[in-house]
């Protein structure tokens, strides 16, 4: 590619933001449109001007690369609020058991007068008995 179709690609070049290696893959592939056009038939020029102008194309590609980080911004705000949320759950998990009752193992009723296994025992279960 010479004259036209290198000039085209410097103000573009000159206009794009972001990623370099995502700025080297959008020139490549404007060139390689601008060579097929050219393998078909048209002239440099010509294909040039259906790309459209530097600025638009710039336009484009800022507008692409503004949704794409919204969306990587998006997805890693989800990532840490669920990060947080599972952390919260688990520091509350383990604070909670700590306060978890045991469960009560009733002493056996004894009652001296009358033998273990009484009705009254048996009704009434002494749990802090003597």
């Amino acid at each position: 590619m010479s004259g036209a179709g290198e000039r085209y690609l410097g103000e573009v070049e000159a206009l794009l933001g972001g990623p370099r290696r995502e700025r080297r893959r959008l020139l490549d592939e404007l060139r390689a449109h601008v060579a097929d056009a050219v393998a078909a038939g048209s002239s440099e020029a010509e294909a040039v001007q259906r790309l459209g102008s530097p600025g638009a194309v710039a336009a484009a590609w800022q507008s692409r690369c503004a949704g794409e980080a919204a969306r990587a911004r998006r997805r890693i705000g989800a990532c840490v609020l669920g990060l947080a949320l599972a952390s919260g759950l688990a520091v509350a998990g383990h604070a909670d058991a700590g306060h978890r009752q045991r469960p009560a193992h009733p002493r056996p009723c004894v009652d001296s007068t009358q033998g273990a296994g009484h009705a009254r025992c048996a009704a009434q279960p002494q749990l802090g008995g003597r």
